[in-house]
């Protein structure tokens, strides 16, 4: 059974569609700033310390959890843990405490959605939620990354209308990326979610089937969207978006 946080119907009357976010606070002030940033942006906010959080967690039904991290990645790591293990099925989006693109690996791997590298802005925060959430919302049988499109159920794949033949590894593998668009994925993540099986040993495989994919993704378009983010793995650019 799951437990609705926050009111059941908002003060201010908005629709009860709005996405519906778990603030997680660790400092107050960021928090005033940033859940005000959020409701500005038609977003259903309610806050919980940590501790409150975890015995909350395997019965929280709300669109995404937004973490402060308090400047611990290590923090993090043991909140995001222990609320995968309880059962929390949200999206999560970890903020504040993330300083390299190794803590940004292990807090993607531990189970967040969406792990943003210090020094982010609020307004980079909100932003990042709502793609992350509307890239949830998208249709049934397709995914869509500006104009690359993969269609799961007849296993198709196009890209600015361009028909695009690939092999069932560089499709899953394709399929896995643009599911993360916007976010690196290490090499033990896609043999973990492509292969389904964790070793390390397929590591080197996974780069021969990524340059396989993007010769034929990237081929003929000036905007090339898949690229390779050093001491980590791999990330799907949506196009015009600056990179951090």
């Amino acid at each position: 059974m799951t437990t609705n946080i926050g009111p059941a119907a908002p003060e201010n009357g908005s629709a009860p569609n709005r996405m519906r976010i778990l603030y997680v606070e660790a400092d107050a002030k960021l928090a005033r700033s940033a859940i005000t940033a959020f409701q500005s942006q038609s977003f259903a906010v309610d806050k919980l310390d940590a501790a409150r959080f975890l015995e909350a967690a395997s019965g929280i039904d709300c669109d995404a959890v937004v973490i402060d991290l308090n400047q611990s990645s290590e923090m993090g790591s043991s909140l995001l843990r222990r609320a995968r293990e309880i059962g929390l099925r949200a999206r999560i989006v970890t903020f504040n405490g993330c300083h390299t693109p190794s803590d940004r690996s292990k807090l993607l791997e531990l189970g967040a959605d969406e792990c943003l590298l210090d020094p982010v802005s609020i307004e980079r925060l909100v932003t990042r939620t709502r793609r992350l959430l509307r890239r949830s919302a998208e249709s049934i049988h397709t995914l869509r990354v500006g104009d690359l499109v993969l269609d799961y159920a007849n296993r198709q794949v196009t890209r600015s209308g361009k028909r695009i033949r690939l092999k069932p590894k560089e499709f899953a593998i394709l399929e896995y990326l643009m599911r993360n668009a916007g976010r690196p994925v290490t090499r033990s993540m896609i043999v973990e979610n492509v292969w389904k099986v964790l070793f390390e040993g397929l590591t080197n495989v996974v780069d021969v089937h990524v340059n396989h994919l993007r010769a034929k993704i990237d081929h003929g378009f000036e905007e090339k969207i898949i690229r390779t983010v050093y001491g980590i793995g791999y990330e799907l650019i949506e196009p015009g978006e600056k990179v951090a």
